[in-house]
């Protein structure tokens, strides 16, 4: 993964980031849009659409952790959320049909 960073500093630019911006009341102009604190946890997580391409590839082809790691992932066996609710996860990541897929 090449462009996929954690920002542990809100001073510090990441490379062709996408920034939010909203409009001004009335003037019909735009403001930047952005948190100036430090955030952690995955709101601190920056990737690209291609970075997360090959993540989701490594759930099909176990390339990076073998296929131990990659079946664990979807092992609701080994899910303590599992035994404390009806939210089917495994190992944090929500199993869920969208679509009908």
């Amino acid at each position: 993964m090449e462009a996929t960073t954690y920002r542990d500093d809100h001073t510090q630019l990441v490379p062709n980031r996408a920034l939010a911006y909203d409009p001004k009341e009335k003037s019909g102009a735009f403001s930047l849009d952005v948190s100036y604190f430090e955030q952690t946890g995955d709101g601190a997580v920056h990737t690209s659409v291609l970075d997360l391409l090959k993540w989701d590839e490594n759930f099909y082809s176990a390339q990076i952790g073998g296929k131990t790691s990659s079946q664990n992932f979807s092992n609701l066996e080994n899910s303590t959320m599992e035994k404390l609710s009806t939210t089917p996860k495994g190992y944090s990541l929500a199993i869920t049909a969208v679509c009908g897929l």
